[in-house]
């Protein structure tokens, strides 16, 4: 004789119940990491990533919560200058620029300025130029992560969720 298992008689279940699952997690960090990648890809493809380190620190951060999982990008701080690019008149502190230039410091750029400390004066040079010039917008967050990439995201969990009721 076949034994069934009623202990959940009685318990309001709900279909969100499901997306707290191992498998869905699985589902959106795998996402998150195409995006990831798919972000990175972007930035060499704008040529926008010349010292690469806004690629290279562009990393997830995975949060469980009651509701489920949160999958966070960060990236560094000027990430909104790259995609926005600056207009003329922007003021850029000698500081955040000097900033920006020690993370470049690590893939190579800019060595010749600290090791012969000219840096804050390049910096203030730069600082000048992008007041004078602005910079140029190189999108690559808003032509990845689009409504098709969501898309995506959204009918993977939904055949996960109809193959679990359905099988």
């Amino acid at each position: 004789m076949k034994q069934v298992d009623l202990s959940d008689i009685g318990v309001k279940k709900s279909l969100f119940d499901d997306l707290k699952t191992p498998d869905i997690n699985g589902i959106i960090v795998n996402w998150g990491n195409d995006l990831i990648t798919a972000l990175r890809d972007k930035l060499a493809k704008n040529k926008s990533n010349a010292s690469g380190s806004l690629s290279a620190d562009i990393k997830p951060v995975i949060r469980a919560s009651a509701k489920g999982v949160n999958y966070i990008v960060i990236m560094n701080d000027y990430y909104i200058n790259v995609e926005e690019g600056q207009a003329p008149g922007t003021i850029v502190s000698g500081k955040t620029l000097l900033k920006w230039m020690k993370q470049k410091l690590r893939y190579g750029s800019f060595k010749t300025a600290f090791n012969k400390n000219y840096q804050g004066w390049l910096a203030l040079k730069i600082s000048r130029n992008i007041y004078t010039s602005g910079t140029k917008a190189r999108p690559f967050i808003a032509p990845t992560l689009n409504q098709k990439r969501l898309d995506t995201l959204s009918q993977s969990i939904a055949d996960h969720l109809a193959q679990k009721i359905f099988t």
